[in-house]
């Protein structure tokens, strides 16, 4: 009973360990671009990422929870900022007349962005996915002001990667082995003697 009962553990462990989304361990480049502009400003070489966000040194992050890219000039600051399986992207216009931008993220980790879906949008912009690169394009507006657009996403699809099905599987070897052997400890020996 105790071995079935380790068996069932075992299974349900190793199951919850290959569908956990890997975000610490994902790495996606990120680019912002204005209007018909194709710099990535997002790239920390063109000088305009702010202190403290994690593309300080490049234009890719780990999108583990809390971090994100920046960016900042005279007149505005973008950040996009990982937590919980949701991108939150925010522009602060301090000027009126911003222009129009494109963000894009592609992640090193296929089904990353899997059925990603805007949940919360003051900038009315529009979202695509292709492949493992997920696309949000906001309109220009006339205004200042701050505009915020959250974006969920299902992470890490539950399919295990190779070296997980080999970690399962080995698992679901040693465990059927253990049971083996427990079960012939357990049978009874039985000795016939004749006189």
């Amino acid at each position: 009973m105790t071995t079935f009962r380790n068996f069932f553990a075992a299974a349900a462990l190793t199951t919850v360990v290959a569908a956990t989304p890997a975000m610490a361990t994902t790495t996606v480049t990120g680019a912002i671009r204005f209007g018909a502009n194709s710099t990535n400003y997002f790239d920390n070489s063109h000088g305009y990422v702010p202190a403290g966000y994690a593309n300080a040194t490049s234009s890719a992050v780990d999108a583990s929870y809390g971090s994100g890219f920046g960016f900042e000039d005279a007149a505005n600051t973008n950040t996009a900022t990982f937590f919980n399986n949701a991108l939150t992207i925010k522009d602060v216009s301090s000027q009126m007349g911003a222009s129009s931008f494109v963000m894009s993220f592609t992640a090193d980790a296929a089904g990353f962005f899997d059925h990603a879906v805007i949940s919360y949008d003051t900038f009315g912009g529009s979202l695509s996915l292709v492949g493992n690169t997920l696309t949000y394009s906001a309109p220009a507006t006339g205004l200042a002001g701050t505009r915020m657009v959250t974006i969920m996403f299902q992470g890490i699809s539950a399919v295990p990667e190779a070296g997980t099905w080999v970690l399962m599987l080995t698992g679901f070897g040693a465990i059927a082995v253990a049971m083996r052997r427990q079960r012939r400890s357990a049978a009874p020996s039985v000795r016939v003697a004749f006189a």
